[in-house]
């Protein structure tokens, strides 16, 4: 299990760092996918409907703080040693934010749950503000699962309950079933723009020093 997982977030974190159109376009060709992209850079959305009776939606988004349309694309060069990825470029992290998120929705696209992937989240939500806006109709049904779980936050065995108008018992609920610790507000994710009527939480994926060019991903984690 390990080396597939290795395997799979190396491939997710060797696509192009400088653009989400790679992961846009493997979630847009899953079955029954629903996706839109608007006149603007970095919106659009991909979301893959759930079939289980009792399904959440799995969150995460495709851009990274080292995309073009943020700056000017560096040099992207990932390795791994000793369990850990980090970048090889003194230019350029690795983009495991949200890189790993996306990887984890991919190995979860089976498991019965609702995926939903959106663009522009590290500068303004463009990709979350674009559905609600676009397509009320689909913003109604997102939020008419058990709950959303964004996977983004950074380190592990945390979650953030960012700017999410949650119940105190949801929240409570959430750390006893998990064994997470609360990690309080710091900043904000998708979430804050997608859950109109259900609770939400942002669990890390296992990177850090996010968003520069020592950023770490460790497999174990």
């Amino acid at each position: 299990m390990s080396i597939e997982n290795r395997d799979l977030l190396f491939e997710f974190l060797n696509t192009p760092v400088f653009t989400g159109d790679e992961i846009y376009n493997r979630f847009k060709a899953l079955p029954n996918a629903i996706y839109s992209q608007g006149k603007k850079p970095l919106q659009r959305y991909v979301f893959v409907p759930g079939t289980r009776a009792d399904r959440v939606v799995l969150v995460a988004h495709i851009d990274t703080v080292w995309d073009k349309v943020y700056k000017t694309p560096k040099k992207h060069c990932v390795c791994f040693k000793n369990g850990i990825f980090s970048s090889a470029s003194d230019e350029c992290g690795i983009g495991a934010d949200d890189r790993a998120g996306c990887a984890m929705l991919w190995k979860l696209r089976n498991s019965g749950h609702s995926l939903l992937i959106v663009d522009g989240e590290e500068h303004g939500k463009h990709g979350a503000r674009y559905l609600k806006r676009s397509n009320p109709k689909l913003f109604k049904e997102i939020n008419n699962h058990c709950f959303m779980i964004e996977l983004d936050h950074i380190k592990t065995n945390h979650v953030s309950f960012e700017q999410v108008c949650n119940s105190e018992e949801f929240n409570r609920y959430f750390v006893e079933a998990t064994g997470f610790s609360d990690y309080g507000l710091n900043g904000g994710c998708d979430l804050e723009i997608l859950c109109k009527s259900i609770c939400g939480a942002n669990v890390g994926v296992g990177y850090s020093k996010r968003h520069t060019s020592k950023e770490t991903l460790s497999l174990h984690e």
